[in-house]
């Protein structure tokens, strides 16, 4: 188990490129897209569930990376592009293979209230 305390720097800060570097290696983190791997720490590197379908022939959904179904090339999703942001379907230049595909969109809200005023 990673403690904080072991990635402190002198002035007491965290010291988070080490401490997420730590976490890649250890197997917390998926080693391909950075995010968190629900039980992950079995003390080695792994993919979290997301990017092992996305090497799957089938229909997937990735929070962070789309995969181009005629050559497999997979990349990050890029946040400037509109279709980021759109609910619905969206064509997608594949920038290995020069073709277009298309890639559906899912968009969540979720909104936060003030807290309650003393009564």
């Amino acid at each position: 188990m990673l403690s904080f305390k072991d990635y402190e720097k002198e002035d007491g800060s965290i010291d988070w490129d080490r401490l997420r570097k730590a976490e890649i290696e250890q197997g917390y983190r998926c080693y391909t897209c950075k995010q968190s791997i629900l039980f992950g720490g079995k003390g080695y590197q792994e993919e979290c569930h997301q990017c092992k379908d996305l090497k799957s022939g089938r229909d997937v959904s990735h929070s962070k990376m789309i995969r181009c179904p005629s050559c497999e090339h997979t990349e990050f999703v890029d946040w400037e592009s509109e279709f980021c942001y759109e609910a619905g379907e969206h064509e997608v230049y594949c920038s290995s293979c020069d073709k277009v595909y298309v890639v559906t969109t899912h968009v969540e809200y979720s909104y936060t209230s003030s807290p309650l005023e003393d009564l």
